[in-house]
């Protein structure tokens, strides 16, 4: 997957700008290159590459004297190592698979754009081999979900049956450019990825979704959430997922590799760009379809209604509250207002380390205005009249 990305980008930058100059000498040898590595790995026990690490996870490197475990020649290309860096348990990864005879197309393209009718015509072939022996080995008849695609297979009648969170993953494959939303076959497997079927589907209290062997047990990730959004096709499950979203950053207003659903303080890498970027896609995305705003006003809404039960809840003396007069009730810990365009914040409950301040900073929209406000300096509310 990682020679499947540089011509992704190519062509979706060249869609956005038709009149620049991609062909230049350098890029059509990296197609080249990169048809020539798919091809060679097609019989990996004849591919000069191998990987070895020592003191390491079994994860960390590849078995039988760093060739990874054997293969049988299928048509497709052989991966080592899964997207979130494990070793793959088979060798033929199918959503890289998948992922590749979709860039393969854009290979021949570019090379006829370029008149080098021999390498479209490498291209061409080889993203038929692919196709040919994902069409013969990567599809498994699973008992609840029909016919799915499975994670790996060796061509040797074994297969993982699963899904990991990073991408390309098999609930990432119309994002890919695999398929459509809407493909039988994909929405049998989407079914099949979110479910308890899927061993590293996880649920808690404030999210489910997918989770990875490269994380603790139970950790979703926010790349696989908004990989799920990006390829819903109801505005329901997407609204439900930007909750989430919001809801799990742990207090750093920012998206993480793995985090505990039960308690999102817990997570791995504090800073992780591909997670942050990938959350940026989706809110992008979703103002390109002209979505955003209404979705966005909808949470707003909600979390006001959240507010008031708050503030109704503390008045009343509810249960673990002192009352609207007391230090440690919630609607004096946990709600900021701004005092220029009126959006209110509720800090997460589960923010157990949060030491509440008179003020917070949190970027936010004027719904009024449709537009950032230019105020990031939010007040906490300290009356029922201040909502």
């Amino acid at each position: 997957d990682s020679l499947c990305y540089p011509i992704w980008l190519a062509h979706v930058y060249h869609q956005k700008n038709p009149a620049a100059n991609l062909y230049t000498d350098a890029f059509r040898q990296a197609l080249t290159a990169i048809v020539d590595v798919f091809a060679t790995e097609q019989r990996h026990w004849e591919s000069p590459y191998y990987f070895e690490r020592d003191d390491c996870p079994p994860t960390d490197t590849l078995s039988h004297a760093g060739r990874g475990a054997p293969v049988a020649y299928t048509g497709m290309t052989w991966s080592g190592f899964r997207p979130s860096d494990d070793a793959c348990r088979y060798g033929y990864l199918v959503p890289s698979n998948l992922f590749a005879a979709a860039q393969l197309k854009h290979v021949a393209n570019f090379a006829r754009e370029y008149g080098d009718a021999a390498l479209a015509a490498r291209a061409q072939a080889l993203r038929k081999q692919i196709q040919t022996g994902l069409t013969a080995y990567a599809l498994v008849q699973h008992p609840n979900h029909g016919i799915i695609y499975a994670y790996e297979t060796d061509g040797l009648g074994h297969y993982t049956l699963m899904d990991d969170a990073n991408v390309p993953s098999l609930l990432a494959l119309p994002y890919l450019g695999a398929c459509e939303k809407d493909d039988p076959l994909y929405l049998r497997t989407r079914d099949f990825v979110l479910s308890m079927d899927n061993r590293f589907y996880y649920e808690g209290r404030y999210a489910k979704g997918v989770g990875s062997p490269h994380t603790p047990s139970g950790y979703i990730w926010h790349i696989a959430l908004c990989i799920q959004a990006l390829t819903a096709t109801d505005d329901a499950e997407i609204l439900s997922i930007l909750r989430m979203l919001l809801n799990t950053h742990g207090g750093t207003y920012r998206m993480h590799e793995g985090f505990d659903p039960e308690n999102p303080e817990a997570f791995t890498r504090a800073w992780f760009a591909w997670a942050n970027s990938m959350f940026g896609e989706l809110v992008y995305s979703l103002y390109e379809a002209g979505k955003l705003e209404s979705m966005v006003a909808q949470l707003h809404a909600e979390l006001r209604i959240q507010v008031g039960q708050r503030l109704i809840h503390a008045d009343d003396g509810g249960a673990g509250h002192k009352g609207t007069g007391d230090s440690d009730a919630l609607l004096l810990t946990y709600i900021y207002r701004c005092p220029v365009c009126g959006f209110v914040y509720q800090v997460p409950d589960y923010w157990v380390s949060f030491a509440p301040e008179e003020t917070c900073e949190f970027a936010h929209i004027d719904f009024a205005k449709g537009e950032s406000c230019p105020n990031a300096v939010l007040r906490r509310i300290e009356q029922e009249s201040d909502v």
